[in-house]
């Protein structure tokens, strides 16, 4: 596609000046549900691609219809292994976020139950749920909700450990001499928290880590 500006239709040869160029092309959702048709029948045989050349994901493969409502979602989650302090208070027992397939199954049936209609002339949300290659997912009561394995992206597990065990890197950010908030980088990803402080000191203790190079030892100022 080519564009250009010019004076035709203009009186004068001031200037011309815009602030943006903007196009617009029809794009087909036959069902309505934000994902489009070309999307939903995407599969590894018929591939639709980013402008970069990478695949799409493909939902055809994980069973999406052009014509029935879709939803996806992709689970990463927090778990602990270990006994884990927050806070400073008592330990937890270890633990993990992660829905329970009997918690993904109530999701998917109330989608599946909803009261919307389809083009495809039936009712419900048809649930599509990421959660990597579990097996208990992918065989268990859910797995009618479950993208199938190889499919699958999601299942990333954060360990809410490491804030207190390894080392942890974490920075503080100030106002007037009190921590607000941290950021807490791990295996690539970073997340930031919310950061309470008590006069002198984190209620969860400062974190231990190896000292830079000409520095003391001991725990990381803010």
């Amino acid at each position: 596609m080519t564009t250009s500006v010019d004076h035709e239709g203009f009186n004068t040869f001031d200037c011309l000046t815009w602030a943006a160029i903007v196009y617009e092309t029809p794009v087909k959702d036959t069902d309505g549900d934000g994902l489009l048709d070309a999307w939903e029948t995407a599969t590894a045989a018929a591939p639709v691609k980013d402008p970069y050349g990478q695949d799409l994901p493909y939902l055809g493969d994980m069973l999406a219809k052009k014509d029935h409502k879709d939803v996806f979602i992709e689970i990463g989650y927090m778990k602990t292994d270990v006994p884990t302090s927050y806070g400073g208070g008592a330990a937890k027992d270890p633990h993990s976020h992660l829905p329970t397939p009997a918690a993904i199954k109530l999701m998917g049936d109330a989608f599946k139950n909803a009261p919307v209609a389809n083009p495809d002339g039936t009712n419900g949300i048809r649930l599509h749920v990421d959660v990597g290659n579990l097996e208990e997912y992918q065989t268990g009561e859910a797995s009618q909700y479950i993208v199938p394995a190889a499919l699958a992206r999601g299942g990333e597990a954060l360990d809410e450990s490491i804030t207190t065990a390894g080392c942890a890197r974490v920075r503080a950010s100030t106002a007037c001499g009190r921590a607000s908030s941290r950021s807490i980088r791990h295996g690539g990803l970073e997340v930031r928290l919310p950061l309470h402080q008590r006069r002198g000191d984190w209620h969860d203790g400062r974190v231990p880590c190896p000292a830079p190079a000409g520095q003391p030892g001991g725990r990381r100022p803010l």
